[in-house]
C-alpha cells in the first residue's frame, strides 16, 4: 500500500535477499511511543523469525547533530530576514547572533 510494508515484511525480504545485518531507521523526529516501544517490539519479533541476521535500530532524526545545525541555519535566517537592522546577540540570543554574522558575510559580500 502507500503507507509501504510492515516491517515484518521488510525484515524478510532483506533476510530472504541475503542481508546479514538490517539497518531500522525510524522516521520520526523524537522519540515517541513508537520509537521507544513498537517499533523496537515489531523489529525484535521480525528478527526472531531469522536468527541468523543481525539488525540494529538507529536514533530519531530528531537526535541528529546534523538536524539541530539546520534548524539553527534556517532560524538564523529567518531572524535576519525580519529584522530591518542586523540582529545584535543580546536582542535574540542565540539566533541574533547568527543574524549578525550573516548580515556582516553580506556586507563584506556588497552588492
Amino acid at each position: 500500500g502507500a503507507r509501504g510494508p510492515s516491517i515484518d515484511d521488510a525484515f524478510a525480504a532483506l533476510a530472504d535477499a541475503g542481508c546479514a545485518t538490517i539497518i531500522c531507521h525510524p522516521f520520526f523526529l523524537s522519540e515517541g511511543r513508537h520509537v521507544r516501544d513498537d517499533v523496537p517490539a515489531l523489529l525484535e519479533a521480525a528478527a526472531a523469525k531469522h536468527p541468523g541476521v543481525a539488525y540494529t535500530l538507529t536514533p530519531p532524526l530528531g537526535a541528529a547533530p546534523a538536524l539541530l545545525d539546520l534548524m539553527h541555519g534556517v532560524v538564523g535566517a529567518a531572524v535576519a530576514e525580519a529584522t530591518a537592522a542586523p540582529a545584535q546577540e543580546e536582542e535574540f540570543g542565540f539566533f541574533g547572533g547568527i543574524a549578525a554574522a550573516i548580515a556582516a558575510a553580506e556586507a563584506e559580500e556588497g552588492p
